[in-house]
C-alpha cells in the first residue's frame, strides 16, 4: 500500500481484492430476507428503502421464510401454501420479486446434512452447552419467536416412516440454503425463459440484507463501491472469540473436517455472495457440510483458494486499514471469559500493553492519544472493563498501579471511552476527551422504556406503540406534530423508576405527592402509583407530560430516560454533572433542561414560568435526515479540526 488514499478491501487475514483491480460491470440482485407470514409496517418501510437504495443499482428481491407459520401438513400441503402466500406477496409489492419458503424445502433439497448446526436445538447441541452469553441470546430468541408459531415441525421422510421433529429454525441461524434455494430457482428461470421469447438474465452477484441489519447511513454506497469489485464475498469479517474456541457448537463434523482451521466470523447482517461461490456452498450441502450461518460463507471462501473476499466497511469514507493514514484508532472492547461482569483490571491493562507493543500507532500518539475503546455499560469502563475498586490510577484489592492513560479516573489519562454514561463522578467521564453515545435500542429504559417485556421483545408491536403515541412519527404532517406538541399536558413532571439515591432521592423525598408531579417508586419506598401495573401506562405517561426527569440511574448509572422522554415529546430534565450524548455538536440547552441537585427541591419553582411549547420551539426544527452515527462523525470531525 503505497497511498492513504488506497482503500484495501479485506479484514486481517483475509486475501484482498482492490476494488479497482476488476473494471467488470456486474449483474446484481438484492436481497431483503425476513421471516413471517404478515408483510407489517416495519418490513413494508424497509423495503421502500431498499427500492429507493437500489434504484439503478440491482434489482430488488422479496425472500421470506414460513416455517414458523406454515401448518402442520404433509410437504406438498405446506408448498401450497408458501406458493399462495408467494402469490398475495407479490401482489402487495409489484414490481418485487418474491420468493416464499419452509424449512421442509430446505430438508427435502439437502437431505444429506445431519444434523443441521442450529444451536440450541437438541438434535445438535442443547442451550445448556453453550457459554453464558450465547445461552442468554439463545433464550431471547426462543422467546420471542415461540410467541408466533411452533419452533419445531415434523420433517419430510420416506413412505412409511415415523416423523422427526426438525426446528422450524433451520433458516433463522443458517442463512445460506435459503439464498441456494433462490439461485436454484432463478436458474429454472433462465432455462424456462430461453425457450420462449426472451432470456431472464442470472445474476453474476446477491446482496442480502437481514430484516434486523442495523442501517448507518447509506446501503447504496457499498453497492455503488463494489459495482466493479469482483470479490465472491462481501462482508465485515472479524474474529469471534466464543466461535473460535468451540467450533463444533456451530458447525457440524463435516464442516470442521473439511474446513479445519479457524472459522472465520461475520458481524453484520448486510453482505454480497456471487453466483460462484452460492453454487459451491450448494454442493456443500449436497455433501452434508453446513455450519451456523456467521460462520458458514466467509470460512469457506476464506479456505478456497480460488475464492476472494472483501471487508464490507471499506465502503464507507471513514474507515481505513492503513493507520498511517488514520485520524483516531478504535480498540474493541475487551472480553474477560468467566470473570464476573466481563471485569478485570489486570486483564485490561494486559491488553493495552498488548496493544502498545503489537502496533506502533499507539506510542506515536503519545502513548493512547486519538484511541478509544467502546464500554457500552451503566458506569463505562468501570463496568465493562475494569474492577469495581479502582481507586484513582490504583486497583487496590489487586495492589498494581493502572498507567495514567487508561486509569478511568486519572486527569491524565490519554485514552478516550465511548458509553452511555455522561456522569462525571461515578462513570468518570471527561469532556472533551470521552463521547456519550444515545441509548440504544434494546436497553431496558430506550426508546421501548416503560413497555411490558412481551412488547419490548416483540419489535413490530413495541414500534407500533411508539409510533402511534410519538409526535415525530414520520407519517404525520407537520401542522399535526405541532399540535400534538403544542396540546395541554395534564401532568407537569413525570419520573417512574426505583427510588435510589442522587438525583431521584431529592426528587422523591421533595416531591412526592406534589401537584402536578406523577412519581412511582418502583421499590415502593415513597408509594407506587395505582396506575403503574397498567399496560403501557409509563409511556402514555410521558407523551401526556410537560418534563421527564432523567436523573443517573439507581446506582448512579446513565440517566437513560432522556431517549423515551424526547421521543414522546416530553421534555428531558437531567442533573447537572451528568453530560448528555454528544454534548460537542448537539446544543441541548434548547431541547433540555439542567438542574443541579441542591436545586431539585426548588423544580416546581424552576419551571413554573416554562410553558411546554416554548421549550420545544427548536424540537420542530429537527429534519431527522442525520441519524447518530452521522451525528458521532460530526464530533469526531469538530475534535480532530475537520469540521
Amino acid at each position: 500500500m503505497t497511498s492513504c488514499m488506497m482503500r484495501i478491501a479485506t479484514a486481517r487475514g483475509v486475501r484482498p481484492v482492490l476494488a479497482s483491480d476488476s473494471t467488470m460491470a456486474s449483474t446484481t440482485e438484492l436481497i431483503f430476507r425476513f421471516s413471517g407470514s404478515q408483510l407489517d409496517a416495519c418490513s413494508r418501510s424497509t423495503i421502500n428503502l431498499l427500492r429507493r437504495e437500489t434504484a439503478g443499482v440491482a434489482d430488488l428481491t422479496v425472500l421470506t421464510d414460513l416455517s414458523l407459520w406454515a401448518p402442520e401438513a404433509p410437504a406438498a400441503s405446506v408448498r401450497t401454501f408458501a406458493d399462495a402466500h408467494e402469490t398475495s406477496l407479490a401482489a402487495q409489492l409489484p414490481g418485487v420479486s418474491v420468493m416464499a419458503y419452509t424449512v421442509l424445502d430446505v430438508l427435502e433439497t439437502w437431505p444429506a446434512v445431519r444434523p443441521w448446526p442450529i444451536p440450541g436445538d437438541r438434535a445438535f447441541h442443547a442451550t445448556s452447552k453453550y457459554p453464558a452469553s450465547t445461552v442468554e441470546w439463545l433464550r431471547y430468541v426462543h422467546r420471542g419467536l415461540k410467541t408466533q408459531g411452533n419452533l419445531t415441525r415434523n420433517g419430510p421422510v420416506p413412505d412409511g416412516a415415523v416423523p422427526e421433529p426438525v426446528s422450524n429454525l433451520l433458516s433463522y441461524f443458517t442463512h445460506e440454503p435459503s439464498l441456494c434455494l433462490w439461485l436454484r430457482r432463478r436458474r429454472a428461470n433462465v432455462r424456462i425463459a430461453s425457450r420462449g421469447a426472451s432470456v431472464s438474465h442470472l445474476p453474476q452477484f446477491v446482496w442480502v440484507v437481514e430484516a434486523d441489519a442495523p442501517f448507518l447511513g447509506s446501503l447504496r454506497e457499498p453497492l455503488v463501491h463494489y459495482s466493479t469489485s469482483a470479490a465472491d464475498y462481501i462482508g465485515v469479517l472479524m474474529p469471534h472469540r466464543e466461535i473460535a474456541s468451540a467450533p463444533e457448537l456451530f458447525s457440524n463434523d463435516a464442516f470442521r473436517r473439511a474446513f479445519p482451521g479457524s472459522p472465520t466470523h461475520k458481524w453484520e447482517h448486510v453482505e454480497r455472495f456471487s453466483a460462484q461461490l452460492l453454487s459451491q456452498i450448494d454442493g456443500l450441502l449436497g455433501d452434508g457440510i453446513a455450519a451456523f450461518g456467521e460462520i458458514f460463507a466467509g470460512t469457506v471462501c476464506n479456505q478456497t483458494a480460488s475464492c476472494t473476499c472483501a471487508d464490507l466497511r471499506d465502503a464507507g469514507p471513514y474507515y481505513t486499514t492503513n493507520g498511517d493514514c488514520a485520524d483516531l484508532y478504535f480498540i474493541p472492547n475487551m472480553d474477560v471469559p468467566g470473570t464476573a461482569y466481563r471485569r478485570s483490571t489486570a486483564s485490561v491493562v494486559a491488553m493495552f500493553e498488548h496493544v502498545a507493543r503489537t502496533w506502533p500507532w499507539w506510542n506515536r500518539t503519545g502513548g493512547g492519544a486519538r484511541h478509544f475503546v467502546y464500554s457500552p455499560c451503566d458506569h463505562g469502563p468501570r463496568d465493562c472493563m475494569f474492577n469495581g475498586h479502582l481507586y484513582a490510577g490504583r486497583d487496590v484489592r489487586g495492589g498494581f498501579d493502572v498507567p495514567a492513560a487508561i486509569a478511568p479516573k486519572d486527569a491524565n489519562r490519554t485514552i478516550g471511552y465511548i458509553m452511555l454514561s455522561g456522569a462525571r463522578f461515578h462513570s468518570h467521564f471527561q469532556s472533551g476527551r470521552d463521547i456519550r453515545l444515545p441509548t440504544p435500542e434494546g436497553h431496558t429504559c430506550g426508546p421501548f422504556c416503560g413497555m411490558p417485556q412481551s412488547v419490548r421483545e416483540n419489535r413490530t408491536a413495541a414500534t407500533l406503540l411508539l409510533r402511534q403515541l410519538s409526535p415525530w412519527t414520520t407519517t404525520r404532517s407537520a401542522v399535526e406534530r405541532e399540535g400534538m406538541l403544542n396540546a395541554f399536558r395534564p401532568t407537569r413532571v413525570f419520573f417512574g423508576g426505583r427510588q435510589g439515591g442522587g438525583g431521584r432521592a431529592v426528587l422523591f423525598s421533595s416531591h412526592a405527592g406534589r401537584a402536578g408531579f406523577v412519581l412511582h417508586d418502583s421499590s415502593g419506598k415513597f408509594g407506587r402509583h395505582p396506575h403503574a401495573a397498567e399496560p403501557n401506562w409509563m409511556p402514555q405517561q410521558m407523551a401526556t407530560s410537560d418534563f421527564c426527569f432523567s436523573p443517573n440511574g439507581a446506582n448512579e448509572g446513565d440517566s437513560d430516560r432522556y431517549l423515551p422522554a424526547m421521543l414522546y415529546g416530553c421534555i428531558p430534565v437531567f442533573v447537572t454533572g451528568d453530560v448528555p450524548p454528544f454534548a460537542d455538536v448537539v446544543s441541548w440547552e434548547h431541547v433540555a433542561l439542567s438542574v443541579e441537585l441542591r436545586h431539585v427541591p426548588r423544580l416546581h419553582e424552576l419551571i413554573g414560568n416554562l410553558s411546554h411549547a416554548q421549550v420545544l420551539r427548536s424540537y420542530l426544527g429537527e429534519t431527522g435526515a442525520d441519524d447518530a452515527f452521522a451525528t458521532l462523525v460530526q464530533l469526531l470531525a469538530k475534535r480532530t479540526g475537520h469540521l
